[in-house]
């Protein structure tokens, strides 16, 4: 099994691909058409996200392109919903059908995220977002 190299910009994973440009502070996450996530699947998207933040000391400001997913369990969403306040600065998701607007409530509000939350369902309103979170965050 070949190792990973947290610093790429690119960096695949079962249930989806993080590109983190070098001269970018967002990270995106693009999951996987059609997948239904599990709790797996939810740990091993936040030890990407540390081990992301660590090679490259800073914070995660996490856009999720949820447009296609099928699916989240319970225990996935709690887990993600739990991630810490010191790794994950912001996440702004991506919605457009009705699953991923429904996913995308749960996790902003019967799971109440310890970070800040917010669904879009244009990608560059979430930017802007992030941006202003990133900014406040730094003041």
């Amino acid at each position: 099994m070949q190792e990973k190299n947290y610093i790429a910009e690119q960096l695949k994973i079962k249930s989806s691909t993080f590109y983190w440009p070098k001269n970018d502070f967002i990270v995106e996450q693009q999951i996987l058409p059609a997948y239904y996530m599990d709790n797996d699947d939810a740990e091993e998207s936040l030890q990407t996200m540390k081990a992301m933040a660590a090679a490259r000391s800073a914070n995660i400001y996490l856009l999720i392109d949820m447009k296609n997913i099928k699916g989240a369990s319970a225990g996935a969403r709690k887990t993600l919903a739990q991630a810490s306040p010191t790794l994950v600065k912001g996440v702004a998701t991506l919605i457009s059908n009705p699953i991923s607007r429904l996913l995308s409530n749960f996790i902003l509000g019967l799971n109440k995220p310890v970070y800040p939350t917010r669904a879009f369902s244009n990608k560059e309103q979430a930017r802007v977002w992030l941006k202003s979170l990133k900014d406040k965050n730094e003041v």
